[in-house]
């Protein structure tokens, strides 16, 4: 229920532009990502899950909002959790792209067609048709996160085989 109502609000605050208001620092995107998967590693663990780090300990500097940089992760994440088969490996990657650092969070769940890839980031969009919905969600988390990111001057996008295939979601941050 709290989850829910932080998704609410940050979706209000984000409609007003309060949101934007951002504080970047320099900090290891890999203790970021790390911060971010000590937040989901009980609800991982509960669903089996492996979280996976694909990355050097050498620390790749970025200028954001650590905060709200954790709560875009935190919401890939989770959503890499609850749209996996119990059991799988989620991993989680980052790499040096010129002036960019190159994030990733990839699942082998159940994948995304190529028509919706763009849509999901739309708010209140769901993959799944309402009559068969499985696994919750309102829809707004991606818009919160697309949000964040590009409030930041970063860029995130999905990717996906298809059905079944499994999704990589990407976000591209200014390296500091």
């Amino acid at each position: 229920m709290r989850s829910l109502v932080e998704d609410m609000t940050n979706l209000t605050m984000l409609e007003t532009q309060k949101l934007m208001i951002v504080k970047p620092q320099f900090v290891a995107i890999q203790s970021i990502l790390e911060k971010a998967c000590d937040e989901v590693r009980q609800i991982a663990s509960a669903h089996e899950h492996k979280l996976t780090f694909a990355f050097r300990e050498a620390p790749i500097t970025v200028n954001v909002d650590p905060d709200k940089t954790v709560s875009v992760f935190v919401n890939l994440l989770n959503n890499a959790i609850r749209f996996s088969p119990r059991g799988s490996e989620i991993i989680v990657g980052v790499t040096q792209q010129g002036d960019r650092v190159m994030t990733w969070v990839q699942d082998h769940g159940i994948g995304i067609a190529d028509d919706r890839l763009k849509k999901i980031f739309e708010e209140f969009y769901q993959a799944e048709p309402p009559s068969t919905r499985h696994y919750g969600g309102l829809g707004i988390g991606l818009t919160i996160a697309k949000g964040l990111v590009e409030a930041q001057g970063g860029k995130i996008w999905a990717e996906s085989d298809g059905a079944g295939k499994g999704s990589t979601f990407k976000v591209l941050l200014p390296k500091a």
